[in-house]
């Protein structure tokens, strides 16, 4: 009899230690560290949405155009083989020298149809009504920055775009560029509008 609730108990806590692995929590609500293995950081509320799409914004006479998407469950893995899942946004850019339906518009830069990783991803949480995106563009070895979507409260069809470059120094000798690495999307504060 004792062995039959002692194999009863074993099963339960064996049950029990499965099923914190797979726990979900709401994106933003805890940090990594304290996170189990294959725990699901997950956009519950939805605040992605709000930033995915195509925007648009202006600044000294060029313009700027934002591609923003969102990936669900995408695994993560560390060097302990500990392993988590999180909702994440993506983004690319392009960048024109003027209003982009003048023909003498030319593009500066682009990354939207580049086979490199998508220079722009979510590193923030949502919270206090934005999102802070990593830069690290592939196209200029690996240039480097911080930008910040603001939500505008009062007009869902506007985000303020907060952009500054990192200083980054070339260590990889097949970079093309002779110490100063040239970063294209502006350091600046603007005003971006939802295109679609």
């Amino acid at each position: 009899m004792k062995k039959r609730i002692f194999l009863i108990l074993m099963l339960i806590n064996i049950l029990a230690c499965k099923a914190q692995e797979g726990r979900i929590e709401e994106l933003g609500t805890v940090y990594r560290y304290e996170i189990t293995s294959g725990t699901y950081l997950k956009d519950m509320n939805n605040r992605m949405s709000y930033y995915t799409g195509i925007w648009k914004g202006e600044y000294e006479g060029k313009y700027i155009f934002l591609l923003i998407t969102k990936s669900t469950k995408n695994k993560h893995t560390n060097g302990d083989g500990s392993y988590w899942y999180e909702d994440e946004m993506f983004g690319r850019y392009e960048l024109y020298s003027g209003n982009p339906e003048m023909p003498s518009t030319t593009i500066i830069a682009s990354s939207m149809n580049s086979p490199l990783p998508a220079p722009i991803f979510s590193v923030g949480t949502g919270i206090n009504n934005q999102f802070k995106f990593a830069y690290s563009d592939p196209q200029f070895c690996n240039a480097e920055g911080e930008l910040i979507l603001r939500r505008n409260l009062s007009n869902p069809n506007q985000l303020t775009y907060l952009f500054s470059p990192r200083g980054h120094f070339v260590f990889d000798p097949d970079c093309p560029y002779n110490g100063t690495i040239p970063v294209p999307l502006p350091n600046a504060v603007i005003t971006l509008t939802k295109v679609n």
